[in-house]
């Protein structure tokens, strides 16, 4: 009776300290963090800021920013990261552009602007004596490169981030919308001749460039909801997208601009989900050129955990495949690094790594 009741101690003691082990393991994990209740979870999302801008230059190296200065980077295609200290306290950083592994730029809330040398160790701010939000900084070569934000917001560079010059031919308070509205750019995009782009932004706005950004000139679209991102495929071929999950095509370049409603799967129900990010990746099969739509996947992303992709250029949409830990986060941005490896940021700091073309995407925790 005596080892059997020695036996049955030491059993529930084994038990005990697997399930304290597993409850510390798990407490870790955000599911527990919000069964420990509201504390718990204000906690989390204090800890785990949303990122929203994520880019590569290539080479298996992503850089990604977001909420309240949070700057982190992975060197191994994605599969881990490091997290900086806040390169700013208290201002949102939207956008983050490297031309390679060492030399980058972040710009975001009250004018914020950033410059790094060394791969995002060391961070100078730059003036652009601005105090509007800059919402996106893209290259579209070594040396031209742009920033557009807040109120008409427009700067430029021809010598790769060294002078930075503000305003463009074209572009005026008056050119789109009322004067007195409270206008945003959204996003800018080119073709890859880098003469022909387009800009996005609040109340159903477009404006093109056919002459490498020297003038600009609206392009009228049957809405006045905010659009949020711009995809272009060529000069001729141009996607935008934004609130209310409404996604525009044109096939001429403009002249013409045709609703395009997102039907998930079987679903008879359009999406409504506001866009955030439209984006092009060559994950296509077949070994088609880039000139060739086939050689392309379009992924979408939004708010409410939308995250949905097309094999035949918009046709057909369908959910990506990842883990559940997606849920119902709003999801920002997505790059390519090459090969068959992109990864997607979101809110609460999610991250997400595919290796194999966007077949199953992984969260990936850091």
């Amino acid at each position: 009776m005596g080892k059997r009741w020695l036996v049955m101690i030491v059993i529930v003691a084994l038990i005990g300290a697997v399930f304290v082990g597993g409850y510390k393991y798990l407490a870790k994990t955000e599911e527990a963090q919000r069964a420990l209740g509201p504390k718990a979870v204000k906690k989390y999302k204090e800890k785990m800021r949303d990122l929203f801008s994520v880019m590569s230059p290539g080479g298996g190296v992503f850089f990604a920013c977001g909420e309240k200065g949070t700057f982190v980077s992975s060197h191994d295609g994605g599969d881990s990261w490091q997290v900086s200290k806040p390169l700013v306290s208290g201002e949102n950083l939207a956008s983050v552009y490297f031309l390679n592994e060492k030399e980058g730029w972040v710009v975001g809330s009250s004018g914020t602007f950033m410059h790094t040398r060394d791969g995002g160790k060391t961070w100078k701010s730059l003036d652009l004596r601005t105090n509007k939000f800059l919402r996106k900084i893209i290259f579209i070569n070594d040396k031209k490169g742009f920033i557009v934000g807040e109120e008409s917001s427009l700067y430029y560079t021809v010598d790769g981030g060294t002078i930075w010059t503000k305003g463009l031919k074209g572009i005026t308070e008056e050119t789109y919308c009322d004067p007195y509205a409270f206008e945003m750019f959204n996003d800018i995009a080119f073709a890859s001749d880098h003469l022909t782009g387009w800009i996005v932004g609040e109340l159903g706005l477009v404006l093109k460039t056919e002459d490498g950004s020297k003038t600009w000139v609206s392009q009228k679209l049957p809405t006045d909801v905010t659009f949020n991102s711009v995809a272009v495929f060529n000069k001729n071929t141009v996607m935008v997208g934004g609130q209310q999950g409404l996604l525009f095509v044109t096939r001429d370049g403009g002249k013409t601009w045709k609703k395009n409603p997102i039907y998930v799967g079987a679903s008879n129900t359009p999406v409504k989900e506001q866009i955030f990010k439209i984006a092009l990746i060559p994950f296509g099969e077949g070994g088609y050129d880039l000139t060739d739509p086939r050689a392309w996947h379009l992924y979408i992303l939004g708010s409410g955990g939308m995250a949905i992709n097309s094999y035949d250029f918009g046709t057909n949409w369908r959910v990506v495949t990842m883990s559940q830990d997606l849920g119902y986060r709003w999801v920002y941005d997505i790059y390519y690094t090459g090969g068959e490896r992109a990864c997607m940021v979101g809110e609460y700091g999610v991250i997400f790594r595919t290796k194999d073309k966007g077949l199953l995407w992984k969260r990936i925790y850091y």
